[in-house]
């Protein structure tokens, strides 16, 4: 029989290890998802495909987004209570959770649907890319419910004690993806419809998985009408609002660059767009492994902080640390050095795109090591429930910061300065959470 992972009186760093590795296992699946789309259509498509995808890509965020905010909020709450002992409040908050996923699914699926050529429009789904982009929002609209429980599900599982399930269910969706997007895409030739379809119905086998996963015995995710009040679903989007943030507000800068793209880039716009895709996909997966150390931290710091632990808290959060600086380093000493191949992984550039490519990977890569600290501790508020520091350091970073940088750097520097943006953006924020997190852990020594 597998011994069961104790959270609170365990050692530190074995503890942190059995659920580190199914982490990020688990977001960098749910990340691949995209990037095997991308890959497929930029090899497929060209720098059509890719300009058109990353223009639909925000959909997909905002689903993303909501799952990712009930699974991590409803995830926090139902952990804590667990380990108060509170076993009928933990699973009426899963249940709270479980209901607002489905019914915001079908609203959102149902709204835009109905307004899909406007919302296309606004994504700047013009001339010779609206098709494309029409065709893949479609088919995302239409399982939206899948999009989000899949986030919803993997979250849900981390905190029910259940790491490996969740880690599960992201390998499966990503390997039905990989066989998906090469039958559709190459065996059927169905272009950006294909690539749709293909993750989105690799997203439902995920949603599948986590649904049989809360029907096992031991499992506490069971649906429970009586404890707490509807005041607890406050509290999900409250302590999920930093994680919602963080995911949605990455959908509105994809937005706002590629307004500020198609504007400066002219007669090139396709052509940076799909630059900005390829950089988009290549930090996605950074940012999704340091997720995964984000997602390891916050139930054992959520369990700890719920029982009194602050110290034991504190040495989870530091460790988490430590392991985001040390991958983030990697990652950027890779594709400095590396480069040119990443750009020829996802199509087959002319000279001037693979310069101009290259140089905006090995630009935002420099500030990857500086994300991973902001992202870990911004998690980390999160995780001690401390909402308010992590949603305003979450809008800090995500959005407020983004926006303004990417539209001073253009202005200052055209489509360089546009690159150089999240320099400033992790600068800023880095000193600021360095400062309020040194000031908590005096507060409290």
């Amino acid at each position: 029989m597998k011994k069961q992972i104790d959270l609170l009186q365990g050692k530190v760093n074995e503890t942190f290890l059995q659920y580190l590795l199914p982490s990020i296992s688990a977001t960098m699946m749910i990340s691949f998802n995209y990037f095997i789309d991308t890959l497929c259509i930029g090899q497929k498509l060209g720098e059509q495909g890719l300009a058109a995808l990353n223009l639909a890509w925000p959909v997909t965020t905002a689903l993303y987004a909501t799952g990712l905010m009930l699974g991590t909020g409803g995830g926090a709450l139902f952990s804590a209570f667990l380990a108060a002992g509170d076993e009928r409040r933990a699973r009426s908050i899963y249940t709270k959770a479980a209901c607002t996923w489905l019914v915001l699914a079908v609203a959102v699926t149902i709204a835009g649907l109905t307004w899909i050529e406007p919302l296309v429009k606004i994504l700047g789904g013009a001339g010779e890319l609206q098709q494309g982009v029409t065709d893949y929002v479609t088919f995302v609209l239409v399982l939206s419910v899948s999009y989000m429980g899949e986030c919803f599900y993997t979250s849900m599982l981390r905190n029910d004690n259940a790491p490996r399930l969740a880690m599960a269910g992201t390998l499966l969706s990503c390997s039905l993806n990989i066989f998906l997007d090469v039958f559709f895409i190459y065996g059927l030739d169905w272009g950006m419809a294909g690539a749709a379809l293909a993750t989105s119905l690799a997203v439902t086998s995920t949603v599948i998985l986590g649904i049989g996963a809360s029907l096992r015995r031991k499992s506490n995710l069971k649906l429970c009408w009586q404890g707490g009040s509807l005041g607890d679903l406050a509290a999900i989007v409250r302590v999920g609002m930093s994680n919602f943030l963080t995911e949605i507000d990455s959908g509105i800068v994809t937005f706002v660059y590629n307004t500020v793209l198609i504007r400066i880039g002219g007669a090139n716009a396709t052509a940076v767009i799909a630059v900005y895709g390829i950089v988009v996909n290549i930090n996605t997966i950074v940012m999704a492994a340091i997720n995964g150390v984000s997602n390891a931290m916050q139930p054992l710091v959520s369990a700890s902080s719920g029982a009194g632990k602050m110290g034991r808290a504190r040495e989870f959060a530091n460790l988490a640390v430590k392991w985001g600086i040390g991958m983030s380093a990697v990652f950027a000493a890779v594709l400095e050095w590396k480069a040119e191949w990443f750009v020829k992984i996802f199509l087959v550039p002319e000279a001037g795109f693979l310069e101009q490519a290259a140089g905006a990977i090995r630009i935002v890569g420099i500030s990857y090591v500086m994300a991973a600290v902001n992202m870990i501790l911004i998690s980390y508020f999160q995780a001690i429930q401390a909402a308010g520091k992590a949603v305003c350091f979450s809008f800090l970073r995500t959005l407020f910061l983004p926006v303004v940088s990417v539209t001073g750097g253009a202005w200052l520097a055209g489509v360089t300065g546009v690159w150089a943006a999240s320099l400033a953006v992790e600068g800023i924020t880095i000193l600021m959470l360095l400062v309020t997190y040194g000031k908590m852990v005096r507060r409290w020594q």
